[in-house]
């Protein structure tokens, strides 16, 4: 039973009447058992208190509660259990069921084409990402263009700056992956350790994935920078560029 964040009891089913019976709560006759168990640490708990225990001896809160069973005999003996050596048999059981079972269900390939899949549906899926990235790189992509339109060829230092700008812009339009990438570590450790996929699967499927949006990028940004700037007019220097 869990209130707040705290183990307000955790052990046999059977036991857990007289367990709280013993801290002086009776659970009414036909009043069921998990509603009872429920209003227990709660503002409704009155109601099941009994008058022969002193009201200052019974737990109120739900920290109170975790108190009182960390000190009962129910969670030492779970906690021997716990430490204690384990059976034989259980041992056998773990080496024939649970060993034999592999970490990943899938082999390297196939899982990391699966997730790949997934990375680009759900790249695919944020449309308002796309939607202002595209916009931006259409603005600034006239931006640049405008500002050195038709520029003298024969100025070498003008000519390197442009590119320049131009790859430092396509680089550092990928940073804003990152806080995507931030929000989505929660997601992924809960995943991994359920053995979803390996890390270097996911690691691959978010480097595939932002291929296609970063050529995109590239081809139209550059294909407005280039000719709009006036670098030589030939599909070979393009493709260069």
């Amino acid at each position: 039973i869990l209130n707040e964040g705290h183990v307000m009891y955790h052990g046999p089913r059977a036991e857990a009447l007289g367990y709280f019976e013993s801290l002086g709560f009776n659970c009414p006759p036909r009043r069921d058992v998990a509603d009872f168990l429920l209003d227990l640490g709660t503002d409704k708990q009155s109601q099941y208190e009994v008058n022969s225990i002193p009201s200052s001896s019974i737990p109120r809160s739900a920290s109170q509660f975790a108190d009182v069973f960390t000190r009962s005999a129910i969670y030492q003996h779970m906690m021997e259990d716990l430490h204690g050596p384990v059976h034989p048999s259980l041992i056998e059981d773990k080496a024939k069921h649970i060993d034999p079972i592999p970490e990943f269900h899938q082999n390297f390939w196939d899982s990391t084409i699966r997730v790949v899949q997934r990375q680009i549906t759900l790249t695919t899926r944020d449309t308002a990402f796309l939607v202002g990235r595209s916009v931006m790189v259409i603005l600034m992509g006239l931006l640049y263009s405008s500002v050195f339109y038709q520029f003298d060829e024969t100025n070498a230092q003008l000519v390197m700056g442009i590119i320049f700008n131009a790859v430092l812009f396509v680089s550092l339009g990928q940073q804003a992956q990152i806080p995507m990438f931030m929000a989505a570590r929660e997601v992924f450790y809960k995943q991994r350790r359920a053995n979803f996929f390996r890390t270097s699967s996911f690691v691959l499927s978010n480097s595939v994935s932002q291929i296609p949006l970063g050529f995109a990028e590239s081809l139209v940004f550059g294909s407005i920078v280039y000719w709009m700037c006036g670098y030589v007019s030939t599909i070979e220097a393009f493709l260069l560029f």
